[in-house]
């Protein structure tokens, strides 16, 4: 049962787990993976905001029956699933996070990559964000994942509250859109930190202006600081997969269980400025 290697990691950082090294090269692999569970394809999210984090959390609560009956990564190890916030051109929605990671770093790759394309097939999305750690200098260049090697940045706030209200947090994405001029520009909030890619390559530039004016405003109650991290990300579509029968059978499950919590009134609204968003313990 694949289910088994869901591990207990939620309390590991986003900087805590390195590539790790032996006498023999062999590079430890370690992924951020994220991606929602409703697109333009599909019906069209709830106007509810806490309606849509309900279903959302109903997936990912289903993703260990999800790998079990038709996605691949026996190489990989997965943290649980985490329901958290994310946004792409001035939209924000719930998403689903997973740390991925593999003692070999050329099948954990691929089997990352075969995830990461499964999930996207299966909730018909444009593509689904795969960021992996930048390898250690002793790795060989062989071994670097495919992918455009850039900066994240992680963005941690005083107080860590501040980021945890939903308001603060799409207030802030607002202020970086504003201040970077282009929507090209993401963020997925990782515990109580906000964490974003750049891909446009100015994104220094815009977090400190957009903290600088945060700081300012709230007359000293409030300090961030940031932190750079290279990855090599990927934006991984479903489009070249070709459809086995347990995949199309598990698109007809999803599609039936959306439909079903769409359809319900009495969804439970979880709460959107708890600290923790956890889908399990």
């Amino acid at each position: 049962m694949r289910q088994a290697i869901f591990t207990a990691c939620l309390a590991a950082s986003l900087t805590a787990v390195t590539a790790a090294w032996t006498g023999v090269v062999q590079a430890a692999l370690r992924c951020d993976l994220a991606y929602e569970v409703f697109s333009a394809a599909t019906v069209p999210p709830p106007a509810d905001l806490d309606h849509h984090q309900a279903v959302t959390r109903a997936e990912a609560e289903a993703l260990p029956d999800l790998l079990d009956a038709a996605l691949s990564g026996d190489d990989l190890t997965l943290s649980a699933p985490k329901v958290t916030w994310g946004g792409w051109r001035w939209s924000n929605s719930p998403s689903i996070h997973l740390q991925l990671s593999a003692e070999d770093s050329e099948a954990g790759w691929r089997q990352a990559r075969e995830l990461a394309a499964g999930l996207a097939w299966l909730y018909e999305q444009e593509a689904v964000l795969l960021a992996c750690d930048a390898p250690e200098p002793a790795d060989p260049p062989e071994r670097l994942p495919r992918g455009d090697l850039v900066d994240s940045w992680l963005v941690t706030a005083e107080p860590e509250s501040f980021f945890q209200s939903r308001d603060s947090l799409f207030a802030f994405y607002a202020s970086l859109l504003a201040q970077a001029g282009h929507l090209d520009l993401g963020y997925t909030r990782l515990g109580a930190d906000f964490w974003t890619v750049d891909f446009a390559g100015d994104l220094e530039r815009v977090l400190r202006k957009a903290t600088g004016s945060f700081e300012q405003l709230s007359a000293g109650a409030l300090s961030f600081d940031l932190q750079r991290r290279p990855v090599a990300v990927t934006l991984v579509s479903g489009d070249e997969l070709r459809p086995d029968r347990p995949l199309l059978q598990a698109r007809k499950t999803i599609r039936e269980r959306r439909e079903r919590l769409l359809q319900s009134s009495s969804s439970s609204s979880p709460d959107a400025t708890s600290p923790s968003e956890t889908t399990s313990q």
